[in-house]
């Protein structure tokens, strides 16, 4: 992440999808499958009065409900983190991550104040014994270089030896290949090279229980930009300090490595872009399909055979299934299918099964519910889709769309909500019909718990609606972010205006998008 600035906009305003956006939080978590995310702070952000922390706490709340620890990292004086963990010292899920040429007085500065989270001792290029602190609950962290750590026995030697004696943390650093300068200078020139040794170092922290940070999450190093927060890949190349098209990193082999997914092969994911499939939900593959043609299916019942091609789900029962197809691409690409309700909770496995004979397979978990919520931009961000029912002059109600797609891009549409009654509005997502008739359900709209009044399947195949209702005393809200958990389960985080009407001259969007 960029270094924290509480001077800058808050991360709800507008259609933000910046780094500290409940947006990119709910990527980093459910598209990832990391637990922490690291906010870099300056002192010269805190002088004064505790303003500042105060916003950076609201963010930190924000992390911490989206299922994420926090790391705040910081090469400051004892002053600084005296007055920052003093502030803090009560929040269970935060961590302090020191740097600086006095680690135990920085330490000291910390217990001093009476917070006792974790403390992360970093900037360590090579770990020895002389670097270990008398005090309890440290984890040291290093930074082994890409020139000097290229093998196993690199990696026992700079960490790797102390790790089952302490706790040992590794910043997996960026490759930065859009500088001349190291890494990137030392690096094999062939992208598969710089690949394999990537997964080595991943493969080497899991095997000796090794915690591991991976690289920041900013544009053009794990993620392509913050409104799409595609993962970045090494596939077409780079140039050492070049600007390229299609900006290169590691985002796509560390990306598959938490899910225990096959780079170049075969895998699926839900609705919401997360690796564990609902049953009866949408669900989507990527790899190699081979269709004959593109081709998109019609009709409210899923063939089992689209393009030449079929997709078979078999469960933890070892029991094999059909899958109703609604897309598949030709060549390498994606195949849209749903679920089996039938299906077993627990691993399984996803067999494209081809005209000609041929099959690719993929290791998957199925849930019963794994909530996603469908949006305009198709890529589970930004408006959602939905429909608010209103009453006319004429007293009819009527449902009109929370959204609006034209040639300038999709927003959200304001739902203009009665000053006498709840506005009832239908959200369509997909992967909760299945939580149970006493499952927990929950909706927030900008932190604010909203009643759900009805959830279960929609008329399209795989589609489900959960239906909630915003008060009036919300209906000057604005933009904000909305988060549905089913079961514990967290959504994506999407976007909903409430407020005033749109103006005459703007005609209401309608249908509803293809699923993503």
């Amino acid at each position: 992440m960029p270094a924290f600035d509480p001077q800058a906009a808050p991360a709800d305003a507008g259609p933000s999808f910046g780094p500290y956006s409940a947006t990119t939080f709910s990527t980093i978590r459910q598209r990832w499958n990391m637990n922490a995310v690291r906010i870099p702070l300056s002192a010269a952000s805190f002088l004064g009065d505790d303003a500042a922390f105060h916003k950076l706490g609201g963010i930190m709340r924000n992390a911490n409900r989206l299922e994420l620890l926090v790391i705040l990292a910081a090469r400051e004086p004892p002053e600084f983190w005296a007055r920052c963990a003093a502030y803090f010292k009560t929040w269970p899920n935060v961590m302090f991550d020191v740097s600086g040429e006095q680690p135990r007085e920085l330490v000291k500065a910390i217990r001093d104040t009476g917070a006792n989270q974790p403390i992360l001792v970093g900037g360590i290029d090579r770990l020895t014994a002389d670097s270990l602190l008398d005090a309890p609950n440290i984890i040291y962290e290093v930074n082994p270089k890409y020139s000097t750590t290229r093998t196993d026995r690199d990696r026992y030697e700079h960490f790797g030896f102390l790790a089952s004696q302490v706790p040992v943390l590794v910043n997996e650093g960026d490759l930065h290949l859009d500088q001349k300068a190291e890494p990137c200078a030392s690096l094999p020139s062939d992208p598969s090279e710089v690949e394999r040794l990537v997964k080595a170092n991943l493969l080497y922290f899991d095997a000796l229980g090794i915690s591991w940070t991976a690289s920041v999450f900013e544009p053009g190093e794990l993620i392509t930009d913050y409104r799409k927060q595609d993962a970045t890949s090494l596939e077409n190349g780079w140039t050492c300090g070049t600007p390229a098209a299609l900006r290169p990193g590691l985002g796509t082999v560390v990306q598959l490595h938490l899910w225990g997914a096959e780079f170049r092969g075969l895998y699926a994911v839900n609705g919401a872009g997360g690796f564990r499939l609902p049953r009866g939900g949408v669900a989507i593959l990527y790899g190699p399909i081979f269709a004959d043609r593109d081709r998109q299916a019609s009709g409210k019942r899923p063939p089992e055979a689209l393009g030449k091609v079929s997709v078979e789900v078999t469960d933890a029962l070892g029991v094999s299934r059909p899958a109703g197809l609604l897309y598949a691409s030709a060549g390498w690409g994606q195949a849209n299918f749903i679920v089996p309700d039938g299906s077993a909770p627990g691993p399984a496995r996803v067999t494209v099964v081809r005209a000609d004979g041929s099959s690719t397979a993929a290791n998957t978990t199925i849930v019963d519910s794994a909530p996603s919520l469908w949006t305009a931009l198709r890529n589970g961000r930004g408006p959602v889709i939905g429909f608010a029912v209103q009453h006319g002059a004429d007293g009819k109600p009527s449902e009109v769309p929370t959204f609006r797609c034209d040639e300038a891009g999709c927003r959200t549409m304001p739902v203009v909500i009665a000053s006498d009654r709840p506005t009832s509005v239908r959200l369509m997502g997909t992967g909760f019909r299945n939580a149970g008739s006493g499952a927990d359900v929950r909706v927030e709209l900008a932190g604010i718990p909203i009643p759900v009044t009805g959830l279960g399947p929609a008329p399209d195949p795989g589609v489900d609606q959960v239906t909630i209702q915003i008060p009036s005393s919300l209906r000057s809200l604005g933009e904000a972010d909305l988060l549905c958990s089913v079961g514990g389960r967290l959504s994506n985080v999407v976007r909903i205006s409430v407020g005033s009407p749109p103006l005459p001259s703007e005609p209401p969007a309608s249908g509803i998008p293809a699923a993503p």
